[in-house]
């Protein structure tokens, strides 16, 4: 049976459980009035909006639809092509032929003016034809395209353009998300400290509070749990954005979530020593200890940085709600240039606005999760992880890495810059060689045989040249 996910995009009017899933890699959010929404995608709860947009995609297909869009793209590339093939294809001949002016009252050819007999002024015409019909510019180009679209496939990088393509090879600044992008985003929960309860109901009282979220967090209390979660148990759960939640277990008041969580409630929190994510749990207002929770490290996330600095990136930035002790460890060990911890899917996007006023070429991010499509769409490219992201972070995305690899950002930057190198080595090769065979026949020295070359030679060799963009597993 097909998944359907349906997404919209308005403002709340009225919420009858004021619950819905929404912003923060599928974390539910607590829904007010007249709250803006982006991009909401909805479960089993009742949401009434006003001035509002209704989008229903089927999740299976949305990887089809995405490389039919490619198609579609390419296609029009070369239909544009081919029609301004044809129109300097007429308009050569329209030129060549009708060079005459009025000589004693007959019209004659200009060439000869200049001394060229009938039958050499026909064969230069024609030759002249040849070499401006513009094969190996109209077939060349779009098979460059091509080739390194397939080319980057075939690595499993998916780029949705020729223009992703381009832009791509221009790319001067990378910004990652640190979750499920630099790291796995399997967490484990490594300790419970200052807790006033035994350690198993610690964590059975985190777990149930967060049943409602899908969060690798969240996913992480239930495995550490182990126990049946009966959501029966649960009620009137209230999510706060980029802070956690706070629901009634058994009828107990439980706050699950960070220290802006327990500020927010008036908890006196302790602080940690650990590092690694901190999940604070109260009960009816009183602090019952922390969980300490560590993600691990992609296996080649430091290696894809050290190679996006090996091809010329001049900058990488990591982004991240995480707190900023673990951030600046993840960043230190990784080797990234600049971090910012602690913030919103709001805030991510202000730090993207930033950099791009400050990049000196263009500017591509790294996510994964739903709170990161808004900075996917804002950033000059935008990259996901296919086998593990959103769909909505790969509906955003310019270019999809479908094994969650980072190390292939930097190798799908190469291949790109390979493919541009090609498209212009064609570019070049047929213009030069073109405008040669014209010098040629202008002067006598050349015949049709040249002109064929110019015309059907040139094209014959930058098709060859076109399909060296399919050879990069070397890259």
């Amino acid at each position: 049976m097909d998944e359907y996910t349906v997404k919209i995009t308005g403002i709340v009017e009225d919420c009858a459980q004021k619950t819905l899933y929404t912003t923060g890699k599928t974390v539910r959010e607590l829904m007010e009035l007249d709250d803006d929404v982006y991009n909401v995608i909805l479960s089993d709860h009742k949401l009434k909006l006003k001035d509002s947009e209704v989008a229903v995609t089927n999740t299976k297909e949305s990887v089809q639809d995405q490389i039919q869009s490619v198609i579609d793209d390419l296609q029009q590339i070369i239909i544009v092509m081919i029609l301004l093939g044809a129109v300097l294809c007429v308009a050569a001949v329209y030129l060549t032929v009708n060079m005459m002016v009025e000589e004693n009252g007959n019209t004659i050819s200009m060439l000869k003016i200049f001394g060229y007999r009938k039958g050499e002024i026909n064969s230069m015409v024609l030759s002249a034809n040849h070499i401006l019909v513009p094969i190996s510019l109209v077939i060349s180009i779009p098979l460059s395209f091509f080739a390194g679209l397939g080319g980057a496939s075939h690595e499993g990088v998916l780029i949705k353009g020729s223009n992703y393509l381009e832009t791509l090879s221009k790319t001067k600044v990378v910004v990652f998300d640190k979750t499920g992008t630099l790291t796995q985003g399997v967490f484990d929960v490594t300790g419970v400290h200052h807790n006033s309860l035994p350690r198993e109901k610690v964590l059975e009282y985190a777990a149930l509070a967060e049943c409602a979220s899908s969060h690798p967090i969240s996913r992480s209390l239930q495995r550490a749990y182990g126990g049946h979660i009966d959501r029966d148990r649960v009620t009137d759960i209230r999510e706060y954005s980029g802070n956690g939640v706070v629901a009634r277990v058994d009828g107990v008041t439980v706050a699950v979530g960070n220290d802006k969580l327990m500020d927010k409630l008036g908890i006196a929190w302790h602080d940690c020593h650990s590092v690694g994510t901190i999940i604070h749990l109260a009960l009816d207002g009183q602090y019952a200890g922390h969980i300490v929770i560590s993600d691990v490290e992609k296996p080649h996330a430091k290696d894809a940085i050290a190679a996006l600095k090996r091809i010329g990136v001049e900058k990488t930035v990591m982004l991240t709600g995480d707190r900023a002790k673990v951030a600046d460890h993840v960043a230190q060990d990784l080797g990234v240039d600049e971090v910012h911890s602690e913030l919103l899917p709001a805030d991510k996007v202000s730090q993207v606005e930033r950099l791009l006023s400050r990049a000196g070429g263009k500017l591509a991010f790294v996510g994964d999760g739903i709170n990161d499509a808004p900075v996917l769409s804002r950033a000059d490219i935008g990259i996901a992880m296919g086998a593990m992201g959103s769909d909505a972070a790969i509906e955003a995305a310019d270019v999809v890495l479908m094994d969650d690899d980072p190390l292939k950002i930097a190798k799908a930057i190469r291949i790109s810059r390979k493919c541009i190198r090609i498209v212009y080595e064609n570019i070049a090769f047929a213009l030069i060689v073109k405008a040669l065979c014209l010098l040629l026949v202008a002067v006598g020295a050349a015949n049709m045989w040249a002109a064929i070359f110019g015309d059907v030679g040139v094209m014959v060799i930058a098709v060859l040249n076109a399909i060296r963009a399919l050879r990069v597993s070397k890259l």
